[in-house]
């Protein structure tokens, strides 16, 4: 994988500019995704590259021909799970624990049990 530093020196050849502090904090973050997938990722036989996400509980494989479309995939599939967790997706599971205080688990189970998903 290509460090930070090569990646700028490539931004700065192909746009022919100073890569600014958001280009430089997003190929930090994009980086750090990629550092931290968990699965390996391989070039196979047929000449494409393959590697796994875990979605919905099972484990699915992403292909594409060329790496770098890969390591894109790879980036836009935990960006999409990182919007899942926002504020506004999480407050109602944090309202109904804050209503039912140390019940949470029992208040969770009567509500699922009454036809209602929290």
């Amino acid at each position: 994988m290509k460090n930070c530093q090569t990646l700028l020196m490539e931004l700065e050849k192909s746009a022919k500019l100073k890569p600014t502090a958001r280009d430089v904090e997003e190929i930090m973050k994009r980086i750090e995704i990629l550092e931290q997938h968990p699965y390996k990722i391989w070039q196979g036989a047929d000449g494409r590259w393959y590697t796994k996400v875990k979605t919905d509980g099972k484990l699915k494989i992403l292909k594409k021909t060329k790496r770098d479309d890969l390591d894109d995939a790879i980036v836009s599939f935990y960006r999409k799970s990182d919007d899942k967790n926002t504020l506004a997706a999480i407050y109602p599971d944090w309202l109904q624990y804050k209503n039912c205080g140390d019940q949470y688990e029992q208040c969770n189970q009567t509500a699922v049990g009454m036809g209602k998903v929290l």
